[in-house]
């Protein structure tokens, strides 16, 4: 310490210093952020508190007792003393009790501004001085940091992506403490209860700022506009919640809401408010951003009802439901009163399903070149969006509905590479927004997709049903060998394939003629001029002479077919040759009374059954040669014994159709030796004379090795191998092959592939025989097994082919399960009457309809067991 420290201790000072240091004054001057020194007369500084410190960067041990001068630069510290002892001679200073602006210097040598302020106090005699100084530098930097920091913020609230607006909540705070002061705790409870509250709240609202994304979003010019709307009792929705959690003390707050802007449009937004606490001038202020997530909002709605529209749309294969069902929930989620289905119809267009005000226009037929746009979308497969048609040029259109819609929205159904539609949606509340056009989009894809597999089902149904369709008309001709019943039921199957009521069959009788055999609802004047055409006359005669189907256009039509629309007053809708080996048959002709085109469907069903009746009066042409044989054939295949001794048995045979008899099942009973009797049931593959000789083969081989090795494993081998040999891999036979000991009842069988017989027994339930081996002749070198059995007297065996459990109803079997519940049923009868009730029930079941051969053997021993 220096001496002048020294001199300015007397005890007097030594007495203050306690003073200066008492714990409250201390803790005042530390709280200060000015730095305050105190000092004695000659300059000494006594007291030193935190914020000189940190001001000056001396401690408080350093600095006790120095002369205050050491924190002037070197220009005040003459001036200063000057100064400082006139003052305590005259009691007269400058800058006692004033503000001065001047320099000081720190620890480091640094010179800064300060604003200084001296005042002069007394203590027990002795003079002090106090300095406040104030960092001038630091509340200048500080203060530009304010302004700037302000400044950004502004920048920041004016330049936000988001809409950001600033309330001063005050009066609503004053107002919710009244509510407060009630007792009321649950305010959602109370808000809800008393919806006056809201209104209440929206009044005290004062809007102190709003960017320009605020007053965008709501339409409105200034601030204060949308102070009037935020106000508003429309216009609040958005800010409810906000006010309950206000009035909860909550100063954060998020919430999903709706708000009214100017023009009446309703807005979803994402609420955010922020409240800060309440500045020295007791305002309440809270910042308010808010997010429009209408669209999104919508287009989270759209997407939910896309979904539940595809879900729909999915579970049905119906082309009609997939359409009404896609457009009656779109045009509610679109918002939109009316709209329409239209699907293309030859040249033009056609309302197929219609929605609101437009119900009666379904089945409108719509001019393509009167309506562009709508031909624009099937030809471009593109959509068409007009928000505003005022200023679109759409006045060319036929449907009133177009002309008068304030908005449209078409949007092509295309499956394939084809535009099949278009769907229609007229007059969105407020035009198409951007999701709800993309929701169309993804909904014409999606109608497109489900249409495409409902085609694609339809077809593959059709082409199913037609192809049993053909099957069964091939299995009616094929019964029938009278060349007049062929030729009627060709003709009303084809006339029933493409729903025609007219037509006729010409049968080539001899070169260059042909002449009617078969006609439907032809009028007497047609019959009595068209009995009898020459080939390459009208359209039969064309038909006969090219070999090509005829379907002749209104055009061709009129040319050829001008008489016979004359005596029919119908049109010519197809003539179809019919040929054999390149041999025309005849022409099959329909008519219908307006014009229209066959489809390639029509068309191929009407070949093919023309193919079918040239196969059918083929067969028909030769069925008398091979009756002749298949009669003579028949007797030796299917004869038994009258009798067999110990044995009664009874038979029945049927054959699906006339020349069936030459072939199929067989039966046979033959006498091994006086205890022995050969039982044989089989099915051969295939009909006709090859069937037949193959069917007297195989009898006669099964009877030759049963009769020289009595085995039937061997004996169905050896056939087997002789089957194999003179026959292609399509022929072979089931067989049942069995020889009962008529005294002792014991049946030893084999049944290679057929169909299991059955024993019913005197007591108890019938019941099957197991099958163990393969058909004959389809491998070589096959093992047989023999299985054992007895056969009591009363019990019953019953044989019976395929033809029996393969009866059908519909799509559903006769089946094994109703075969033996039939039996189980059966009334004690003769054994020679139950073929007969087995083949009525069968023949009951499916209406008379066969269309395989049926064959029964039964058999019942007589003679008392040994």
């Amino acid at each position: 310490m220096n001496e002048n420290a020294k001199k300015i201790r007397p005890a007097k000072s030594i007495e203050i210093e306690p003073q200066l240091k008492e714990p409250r004054f201390r803790a005042m001057a530390d709280a200060s952020p000015d730095a305050i020194i105190n000092i004695d007369k000659n300059g000494h500084i006594l007291f030193w508190n935190s914020s000189a410190k940190e001001m000056f960067g001396y401690s408080e041990a350093e600095i006790i007792g120095k002369n205050v001068t050491l924190l002037m630069p070197e220009r005040y510290r003459f001036p200063h003393k000057s100064a400082m002892n006139k003052f305590f001679k005259t009691g007269k200073g400058q800058y006692i009790g004033h503000t001065a602006n001047l320099e000081a210097k720190k620890k480091d040598g640094t010179e800064f501004a300060i604003e200084l302020t001296l005042s002069f106090w007394t203590q027990e005699g002795q003079n002090f001085v106090t300095g406040t100084i104030r960092d001038v530098d630091q509340r200048m930097k500080t203060e530009a940091a304010l302004r700037d920091s302000k400044k950004r913020y502004q920048e920041l609230f004016d330049g936000s992506p988001v809409a950001l607006w600033e309330a001063d909540f005050s009066e609503i705070n004053k107002y919710v403490r009244g509510i407060k002061a009630k007792g009321i705790t649950d305010f959602q409870a109370y808000f809800n209860d008393h919806p006056e509250t809201f209104s209440k709240c929206g009044e005290l609202v004062r809007v102190i700022d709003a960017n320009d994304i605020t007053l965008e979003m709501f339409g409105a010019a200034r601030t204060e506009e949308f102070q009037d709307r935020v106000r508003s009792q429309e216009g609040l929705g958005f800010l409810e919640n906000a006010f309950i959690a206000l009035a909860e003390g909550k100063t954060f707050h998020e919430s999903e809401g709706r708000a009214l802007n100017t023009a009446g449009e309703t807005l979803n937004v994402l609420v955010r408010m922020a409240v800060s606490s309440q500045d020295t001038s007791g305002q309440l202020r809270a910042v308010i951003s808010m997010v429009n997530i209408t669209s999104t909002k919508e287009s989270a709605e759209l997407h939910d009802v896309l979904s539940e529209i595809n879900a729909a749309i999915t579970s049905t294969l119906r082309f009609d439901e997939i359409l009404e069902v896609g457009q009656g929930r779109a045009a509610a989620a679109m918002g939109c009163e009316d709209s329409l289905i239209i699907m293309r119809a030859s040249d033009n267009y056609e309302i197929v399903f219609a929605h609101g005000r437009l119900k009666e226009t379904r089945g409108t037929l719509i001019d393509a070149e009167k309506t562009p746009e709508v031909n624009h979308v099937f030809q471009k497969k593109a959509s068409l969006v007009v928000n505003d048609t005022s200023k679109s040029n759409l006045t060319g259109y036929e449907v009133a509905m177009f002309r008068e819609a304030k908005s449209l929205m078409l949007i092509p159904i295309v499956v394939g590479n084809e535009a099949i539609g278009a769907l229609v949606f007229a007059d969105a509340a407020s035009g198409f927004s951007e999701a709800k056009v993309e929701f169309g989009e993804k909904l014409g894809i999606s109608l497109s997709l489900a249409l495409a597999n409902a085609r694609s089902f339809e077809a593959t149904t059709q082409a199913l049903s037609d192809a049993q369709g053909l099957q069964r008309i091939s299995t009616d001709m094929t019964k029938s060998l009278d060349i007049t019943e062929v030729l009627n039921t060709g003709l009303d199957e084809a006339l029933g394939a493409i729903s025609a009521d007219h037509g006729c069959i010409y049968v080539r009788d001899e070169p260059g003629t042909l002449t009617i055999r078969s006609q439907r609802n032809l009028t007497p004047e047609f019959l009595a001029a068209k009995t009898i055409v020459a080939q390459g006359e009208g359209c039969a005669g064309e038909a006969a002479e090219t070999q090509k189907i005829f379907a002749p256009t209104k055009e061709t039509g009129t040319f050829i077919c001008a008489d016979s629309r004359e005596l029919l007053r119908l049109d010519c809708l197809a003539a179809v040759p019919i040929i054999y080996k390149g041999n025309t048959m005849g022409v099959l002709e329909m008519f219908a009374p307006v014009f229209r085109r066959i489809s390639e469907r029509e068309r191929n069903i009407a070949e093919a059954i023309a193919g079918q009746l040239a196969i059918s009066l083929e067969n028909a042409s030769l069925f008398a040669d091979q009756r002749n044989i298949a009669d003579t054939l028949q007797g030796i295949l299917l004869v038994l014994p009258d009798r067999i001794s110990g044995l009664d048995f009874g038979r029945a045979y049927h054959s699906s159709t006339e020349v069936a008899k030459v072939g199929g099942d067989f039966y046979d009973l033959f006498e091994v030796d006086d205890d022995k009797v050969g039982i044989i049931i089989g099915d051969v593959s295939g009909k006709g004379l090859k069937a037949a000789t193959l069917t007297s083969m195989v009898k006669n081989t099964v009877r030759a090795y049963i009769y020289e090795h009595d085995s039937i494993p061997k004996a169905l081998s050896m056939t087997n191998e002789i089957v194999i040999g003179p026959t292609t891999a399509f022929d072979f036979v089931s067989l049942w092959l069995g020889v009962l000991d008529k005294r002792s009842g014991k049946l030893i069988y084999c049944n290679a592939g057929h169909p299991p017989a059955i024993i019913k027994r005197k007591t108890g339930k019938p019941f099957f025989l197991k099958a163990t081996s393969p058909v004959v002749g389809v491998l070589a070198e096959l093992d047989y097994i023999a299985e054992e059995t007895h056969l009591e007297i009363g019990d019953v065996l019953i044989l019976y082919t395929d033809g029996i459990i393969e009866a059908r109803q519909g799509r559903r079997f006769f089946g094994d399960d109703r075969l033996i519940n039939f039996v189980e049923n059966l009334k004690k009868r003769d054994v020679k009457e139950i073929p007969g009730d087995i083949m009525e029930r069968v023949f009951s079941y499916s209406g008379s309809r066969i269309a395989d051969d049926v064959a029964i053997l039964v058999i019942s021993r007589t003679l008392p067991s040994k």
